[in-house]
């Protein structure tokens, strides 16, 4: 019997304790009612304006002098600027068309970067073919590995998300 006393309390109890939290309330700003506990989230998603240039701006100004951070925060102040010519209901695609460029020269660069140490590790090899010495064979092995090791950890071109499975309907069975 004294488990069962136990559980009741403990029931009993923990309404309690979520009362309040499941209280309904008027919004202060809008009078909607809801429960105590969504109160917090709907101001947050209902009565916060969303961001714009100005906020924008405010934070870059906040932010670190990291380099990297310096890079980005030039990235967006040139993006801000080409975007205040553009109406408001066009930017995020425009600002989405601008990002899919920037990320294509990368994939760009990464691509020519990696064709470079590929040429270059075909003419150290050639190179190691020809030597004659152990010394100058050492040296050429280990700028062989180095540019081996570049050439794994050398990041992959993105690829394009398709909804349909390459291979899926071009068969015609």
């Amino acid at each position: 019997m004294s488990h069962k006393d136990h559980s009741l309390a403990s029931t009993v109890e923990n309404d309690r304790k979520y009362a309040k939290r499941n209280e309904i309330i008027l919004c202060s700003v809008c009078g909607v009612e809801l429960a105590r506990k969504k109160l917090k989230k709907h101001k947050r998603n209902a009565h916060t304006p969303p961001p714009n240039q100005n906020s924008l701006e405010n934070t870059l100004k906040t932010a670190n002098s990291n380099p990297l951070i310096r890079k980005i925060k030039n990235e967006l102040r040139s993006d801000i600027k080409q975007l205040k010519s553009i109406p408001l209901e066009y930017q995020a695609s425009v600002y989405a068309k601008m990002e899919r460029e920037k990320r294509a020269q990368q994939d760009i660069k990464r691509l020519e970067q990696l064709q470079t140490l590929k040429s270059t590790s075909k003419k150290l090899k050639e190179e190691l073919r020809k030597a004659v010495t152990a010394s100058v064979r050492v040296v050429l092995e280990r700028k062989i590995s180095a540019c081996d090791k570049a050439i794994k950890k050398a990041p992959k071109p993105r690829c394009k998300w398709s909804p349909i499975l390459p291979g899926s309907f071009e068969s015609g069975k």
